[in-house]
């Protein structure tokens, strides 16, 4: 149980770019869990992820549902589109 934070920002690769967001939380999850009392705050802190990303991914793990089939965010997730939001911009700058 004696983990530092710098084990807990350099293990497994929680910063890794090629890691989906969903990968990063799950990540995140399974180390907090794995240390016990007081893991979500040691890994919210090393790796400066929100501790509710951290228990809501701990939450998954615990119940696994089925996902969106593959889809890293929920339909209609992200930004919206420029042209949806302001469809006179296109107009304007012809």
């Amino acid at each position: 149980m004696g983990h530092s934070t710098e084990e807990t920002g350099n293990e497994g690769g929680g910063k890794d770019p090629r890691r989906t967001e969903k990968g990063r939380q799950l990540w995140a999850a399974t180390e907090a869990f794995s240390y016990g009392y007081g893991g979500v705050r040691l890994v919210s802190m090393a790796t400066k992820f929100s501790r509710t990303t951290i228990h809501q991914g701990i939450k998954e793990i615990q119940s696994p549902t089925t996902s969106s089939k593959g889809r890293n965010r929920q339909i209609g997730g992200g930004c919206k589109k420029t042209k949806k939001k302001q469809p006179d911009l296109v107009k304007a700058s012809k």
